[in-house]
């Protein structure tokens, strides 16, 4: 797979491997864009007519890729949130997830079939050792996930940041947590993650 050079805010999105770049393509690429973030925000609404976030708006769209950076442990979502808002999952036997995403471009992922059980500077130590990490880009709110390994998808990701506290049955956010919405080929929202980033 032909290589890019990472910038994190440039203008464009990466979609399944096709970089869209200016010139005459300024309006595909606003097309995309528009649909992406729009095919977003049907996913929230979705997202939201089971978290309760009809009701109280807690999280807004993550506007600057600095927002990302850290290291960010998943948050199991309810069952029964889970069942009805999740239409595909991409790593179904390893539910729990762990991310680590640096300044540098790139982003490391560790995915398991039980919780984690180290604490957190253990956990960092791990994503550390991984040493073929994916790239990432952010722009427009859309997080794009490149894998290093040719025969893995290339993931798009929606994100949003929670700004104020919020609880609805078994369904916690805290401030600063991150709601992924992963986009299919079509744009469409078909996995929800709910992240939380662990100890500096």
């Amino acid at each position: 797979m032909r290589r890019s050079v990472l910038t994190h805010d440039r203008p464009g999105v990466m979609v399944y491997g096709n970089k869209i770049s200016g010139g005459g393509q300024m309006l595909k690429r606003f097309i995309i864009l528009f649909l992406l973030v729009n095919f977003a925000f049907a996913g929230v609404i979705a997202y939201q007519k089971y978290s309760g976030e009809q009701e109280e708006r807690y999280s807004r769209p993550v506007e600057r890729s600095e927002e990302l950076l850290g290291v960010w442990l998943s948050v199991p979502l309810p069952d029964d949130m889970r069942q009805k808002i999740n239409t595909q999952d991409p790593a179904p036997a390893a539910p729990y997830h762990s991310l680590a995403i640096s300044a540098d471009g790139k982003l490391r992922e560790i995915r398991s079939s039980a919780p984690f059980t180290q604490n957190a500077a253990e956990l960092k130590k791990s994503l550390k050792r991984i040493k073929t990490p994916s790239a990432w880009e952010f722009s427009n709110g859309v997080l794009t996930i490149k894998p290093a390994e040719q025969r893995q998808v290339q993931e798009t990701w929606s994100v949003f940041l929670v700004t104020k506290q919020h609880e609805k049955d078994n369904f916690v956010v805290q401030p600063g947590d991150m709601l992924m919405l992963l986009m299919d080929e079509k744009g469409k929202p078909v996995f929800y993650r709910h992240m939380r980033r662990i100890g500096e």
